[in-house]
């Protein structure tokens, strides 16, 4: 246990050195108002990210909001770099090679670039590998890999976690045949009752995704959820805009039709309701 949270605090350590002081790329802006405002995301929506990023942001950080979630990746990251290291301590056997492999995987996973660059900005990536590990962890503490024997709880953890990591990202969706080889292979100690409640947790897991109907039904800040009506007539504006513009190309100063109102434009802003 202490090697594994010295193991993550080295990675924190470099998270915060290296850490984004603001506004990045990409969908770091949308996320962080997600998450200050509870709002919904782009598809598939992130629900688990606005619920647990909206927690963090009620936090008393001296932070600007921006900054204060792009630590909340980079604590996130530290925590996947904790649990890698306990899943391998986990999988090899006792010795100073497995303490050596445990802190050389962990380190490796948390220092490689891809790790690194979503571990010091906002964005749904970082709580993703922390629930990622946090699934193979359990699926290995459950002895359905590794040669543990099995164990019931942490086999209900897994089923758990499997079905919360696809409220962060689908990309989860990936590890589920590996889960399902392994359950597999474990079949004689997975009674019908015991599977039965592995779906129940899983699909418990799942209902965090009731958060977004019913979120967006309140109208929020920030949400993708906007009246299908409004969305099609302000795509109809900017098209009509857009040929108009590509049909004066051959004047020398271009022409707007008064058909098209300048004030039309404000039907594509964001629903105050």
């Amino acid at each position: 246990m202490r090697q594994g949270l010295a193991a993550a605090a080295v990675a924190l350590v470099i998270y915060v050195l290296t850490l984004a002081p603001g506004l990045t790329e990409i969908d770091a802006g949308e996320l962080a108002g997600v998450a200050a405002t509870l709002g919904v995301a782009h598809p598939s929506g992130y629900p688990l990210f606005s619920i647990v990023g909206r927690g963090w942001t009620l936090l008393p950080w001296p932070l600007r909001t921006i900054t204060a979630m792009n630590f909340f990746s980079a604590v996130l990251a530290a925590g996947a770099v904790f649990l890698v290291h306990r899943t391998i301590r986990d999988l090899l056997p006792p010795g100073r090679p497995r303490e050596i492999g445990a802190w050389t995987g962990s380190l490796a996973f948390g220092l490689n670039g891809t790790m690194w660059s979503v571990a010091t900005v906002t964005e749904v990536h970082a709580l993703q590998m922390f629930l990622d590990a946090a699934f193979l962890h359990a699926i290995v503490r459950a002895g359905l890999w590794g040669g543990r024997p099995f164990k019931e709880s942490a086999f209900l953890a897994a089923c758990y976690l499997g079905g919360l990591c696809l409220t962060n990202h689908l990309t989860s969706a990936l590890l589920l045949p590996g889960f399902g080889l392994a359950l597999w292979l474990r079949r004689r100690h997975v009674t019908p009752r015991i599977l039965a409640a592995g779906a129940g947790a899983g699909l418990l897991g799942l209902s965090v995704y009731a958060f977004l109907p019913i979120r967006a039904a309140q109208f929020p800040v920030f949400s993708s959820c906007r009246r299908s009506f409004s969305t099609m007539r302000g795509a109809f504006l900017c098209r009509c805009m857009l040929m108009k513009l590509k049909r004066s190309r051959s004047s020398s100063m271009i022409s707007w039709d008064e058909s098209v109102e300048p004030s039309s434009t404000s039907t594509i802003s964001i629903d105050p309701r």
